[in-house]
């Protein structure tokens, strides 16, 4: 089996986020009481929805400009102020470092996935490039090596982080017939960087005391979405109508996130998930705060993937772009943090919005990981039952003797 063949074989799962180590707990909390003005969009949608014409939520120039920067565009740095080396808060001390290293991993990460899926001629002949400098080897490869590892601060993880990119150089020069040992292929590389700075970094709460709590304020969270729901008319067939009114009346922040989210997963979602996309943006680039941030990014990231670029190993992926949204929604929550330094519930979605993969170019048997991400994060939506989607995970593994259940449960 080729090198690429075995890389393709051995990827067809997510990979085990940063955050899945992160502590949790619930302490802490402001006024959450500003909203997102959600009435032009449900205006928007009334005056259109009997129409025939589809109405264009995103232009097509709007979708290639996010692109625009780099073909297959990588994960910002966080180089803005304020900095909080000096604060009396060891999770903001170490904040800056933590998603620097975080986007080093995965922008290393995306550009060996593009390596593996562009080298030699594949691209070329299947876009007709005509430009000798464009896709080539040499090309990808430099964006490997290449990775900047000067914004990470800490010299242990920078060191970890040199030895992490000269383990992808060398898998890349391997022999394409090379058969890889346990612990040297390329996912085991990237787990062991993410181990190394899941063991550098925020290493100041009891998981398994605190867990208990988190996830009751979780579930507190998520089921705000029942009050407003009393007035939902389950047979009008208006799933995006209805849900912009209700998200147009909420009185906070949090109820229009649990809202979002039980949209999310409807089983009507996803005859109209650009309405859902546009929705979630404005929640996104709001600036405002919720535990429930990063359930949303992760939802909107993967539904615009499916509605505007496509699930196909040879999909645009612009990652830059869902990434400087995932650092804005990052900084939000530093900021929250620091004027409530013992709320753990915003560390832990801040942990969860750094630590979370880029979209993998193989994600699965025929396509990137959008098709697995929106199984994982929304079943109903995405309708599969229970049956199904332990049939899916059955399939996951089928082929990786040496991936155990444990490791697949940790998986984001």
């Amino acid at each position: 089996m080729t090198k690429t063949r075995l890389i393709m074989k051995r990827l067809h799962f997510l990979m085990a986020s940063v955050a899945a180590l992160v502590l949790t707990a619930c302490n802490g909390g402001d006024d959450r009481s500003a909203t997102v003005d959600m009435s032009d969009l449900a205006a928007l949608y009334n005056d259109n929805r009997d129409s025939d014409n589809l109405l264009e939520l995103r232009s097509d120039d709007e979708v290639r400009a996010d692109t625009i920067d780099d073909v297959f565009p990588s994960m910002p740095t966080m180089d803005v102020v304020p900095r909080y080396e000096e604060s009396d808060n060891e999770f903001l001390r170490e904040a800056h470092d933590f998603f620097n290293t975080c986007a080093v991993a995965y922008d290393a990460w995306s550009w060996f996935e593009d390596y593996i899926r562009f080298s030699g001629d594949d691209y070329i002949e299947a876009n007709d490039v005509t430009n000798p400098d464009y896709m080539t080897d040499p090309w990808l490869i430099d964006r490997v090596r290449n990775t900047d590892i000067s914004v990470i601060s800490n010299s242990e993880l920078r060191a970890r982080a040199k030895n992490y990119i000269d383990s992808l150089m060398w898998v890349i020069n391997v022999d394409d017939d090379y058969e890889f040992e346990e612990g040297d292929a390329p996912e085991d590389i990237l787990a062991q960087f993410v181990m190394a700075v899941n063991a550098t970094l925020h290493p100041f709460a009891d998981k398994d005391v605190l867990a208990k709590t988190y996830e009751q304020e979780m579930s507190r969270l998520k089921d705000l979405a029942y009050s407003p729901l009393q007035s939902f008319d389950y047979k009008s067939g208006d799933l995006v109508g209805q849900m912009l009114h209700l998200m147009s009346e909420c009185k906070d922040f949090d109820t229009q996130c649990s809202l979002l989210l039980y949209w999310a997963d409807h089983e009507d979602m996803m005859n109209a998930p650009e309405w859902l996309v546009v929705a979630a943006q404005r929640l996104l680039e709001s600036n405002h705060y919720s535990p429930l941030l990063y359930d949303i990014w992760v939802r909107w990231r993967v539904l615009y993937q499916y509605c505007y670029h496509g699930n196909s190993t040879w999909s645009d992926i612009p990652n830059n772009y869902y990434n400087l949204t995932r650092l804005q929604c990052y900084e939000t929550c530093l900021k929250h943090i620091a004027s409530n330094p013992d709320d753990i519930m915003a560390m832990n979605c801040a942990s969860l919005l750094a630590g979370r993969s880029n979209i993998q170019r193989f994600g699965w048997m025929f396509g990137n990981s959008t098709t697995v991400e929106i199984n994982e994060l929304m079943p109903n939506a995405f309708g599969m039952d229970d049956e199904e989607v332990e049939d899916e995970e059955e399939y996951e593994v089928i082929d990786d003797e040496e991936v155990d259940d444990e490791e697949v449960d940790d998986e984001d």
